[in-house]
């Protein structure tokens, strides 16, 4: 029985199907060809009937979609059926009543038919395409609407629909991710992490807490479980969490706005705004893609001991902007940056026996989490296989106050609130080059460079930060 085979590309936002993209689809087996033509349209293609079609002509430039898959089929004996929005199957042409070659018919736009399952994902977390389902990984994966539908907007959601991923309850800006259940300790410190987090081509953390990135227009995330040294070397021994954005797109112009609010039971309301905008630019050959937020989570745990109620409320602000163009037919170059910070006023955890989402503490409990990252890359053909290019550096302030008043370890006068104050400051440069084989490729391999950190000065304490025991006063009730 032959079984349905299909990628999927889901964004936010649909293109319209006159709108025109830019193309670099290969000459030669039309299965490789409508694989690169569906990842760079952002369509869905069901593909259970392209082993009877023969190599397609290929087609590199700037078209609609119709008009790039109707060349991609020109010779090849079969046409395609528009079947849904973005959705296309392709089928076989009846035998031509002559010898002259079958002549290829338009894109058609209306289909009766009942469209067949898709039953494969295209995964981008192994540094080059691959299908799911022939990796010899376990992996996880969610894209913008299968996140959209579970209510997944951080790693905290993801755990819950993820299996094998844990995320540490201590609030936003201060979780560790764990995969298999593997970690050094359930708070950060100066090991490094047992999982990698990256944002498309750059890592994220190395001993920090997991930066907690909100997922707005992001579209795939992939949990690879590990170990995965052999694609990422030191840090994966749990697995890899990889977060892929949609990548700026020349071909249309694009824009979207989101506003939501939320209420907590026995706690403060929330809400959170978003926006995206897509900019293409010099006529098609290049583009920009920015996206912001702003989240306010309301708090709900109330301290008694300073007479303050929704104590842990959190607000989190970030901004995305990439830009990128096309530097010939077969190479393209990008540079972005991505920042966030989240401010929490207070911890979240309650102490038992004093009440529901209560506890007694004489002073506050703040933390703040600001992440920044900036990078530049460039993708394309070299000696006719895929080669990346990528250098990025990344910067995260951490900074905490404990209350210590219960057993000071320090000198105090009596009856003094005592903090404990935590700043830290992590960096990192990081530079990583690879040279995989084409998808059509018989053999599939791949080599890659990825220096070592201090080789690099990748990571350094600049300053180191500093902790440091302090009589503060208590925080007197508003």
């Amino acid at each position: 029985m032959a079984s349905a085979i299909g990628l999927t590309v889901a964004p936010p936002l649909c293109a319209h199907a006159g709108e025109k993209v830019v193309f670099s689809a290969p000459a030669g087996p039309f299965r490789a060809a409508a694989t690169a033509f569906a990842l760079q349209a952002h369509v869905s293609i069901d593909l259970s009937a392209a082993e009877g079609c023969g190599p397609s002509p290929g087609f590199s430039g700037r078209a609609a979609p119709a008009t790039a898959l109707r060349a991609l089929l020109r010779g090849t004996g079969c046409d395609a059926r528009w079947i849904a929005p973005r959705t296309y199957r392709v089928v076989l042409l009846p035998p031509a009543p002559t010898a002259t070659r079958p002549r290829v018919t338009a894109v058609v736009e209306t289909s009766t038919e009942t469209p067949l399952p898709l039953s494969e994902l295209v995964i981008v977390a192994t540094r080059r395409l691959a299908v799911a389902d022939r990796l010899a990984y376990s992996v996880s994966v969610l894209d913008a609407r299968a996140a959209a539908a579970r209510g997944v907007r951080d790693a905290t959601d993801l755990a819950l629909t993820v299996p094998s991923m844990t995320v540490t309850n201590l609030g936003p800006g201060r979780d560790k991710v764990i995969l298999r259940g593997l970690s050094d300790g359930p708070l950060t410190g100066q090991t490094q992490s047992m999982v990698g987090i990256y944002l498309d081509d750059v890592r994220l953390t190395y001993n920090a807490p997991d930066p907690d990135l909100l997922m707005v227009d992001i579209g795939q995330v992939e949990v690879l479980r590990g170990p995965q040294g052999a694609l990422y070397g030191a840090g994966s021994l749990g697995g890899v969490l990889h977060l892929t954005t949609h990548r700026p797109d020349p071909g249309a112009f694009d824009a979207w706005a989101s506003v939501s609010a939320s209420t907590t039971r026995g706690g403060e309301a929330g809400g959170l705004a978003s926006a995206m905008i897509n900019m293409p630019l010099l006529h098609g050959r290049a583009a920009v893609r920015l996206v912001g937020y702003a989240e306010r989570q309301g708090g709900y745990v109330d301290d008694l001991g300073q007479g303050r109620a929704d104590v842990n409320a959190t607000r989190r602000t970030g901004v995305r902007l990439t830009a990128r163009t096309m530097l010939g037919p077969d190479w393209s170059a990008e540079a972005g940056l991505a920042a966030q910070a989240i401010d929490s006023e207070d911890t979240q955890y309650a102490d038992r026996g004093i009440g529901t989402y209560a506890r007694r503490n004489r002073i506050a409990e703040p933390h703040d989490n600001d992440f920044v990252e900036v990078h530049v890359g460039a993708q394309g053909l070299l000696f006719g296989q895929d080669a990346k290019f990528t250098l990025a550096a990344v910067r995260h302030d951490l900074s905490s106050r404990y209350d210590a008043s219960a057993a000071p370890p320090v000198a105090v006068p009596a009856g003094a609130a005592i903090a404990f104050d935590d700043d830290n400051h992590v960096g990192a440069v990081v530079a990583e080059a690879s040279l995989a084989s084409r998808p059509e490729g018989r053999i599939q391999w791949q080599v890659g460079a990825f220096p070592r950190p201090y080789a690099t000065g990748a990571r350094w304490p600049d300053p180191p930060g500093r902790s440091a025991f302090r009589a503060v006063g208590p925080r007197k009730a508003p």
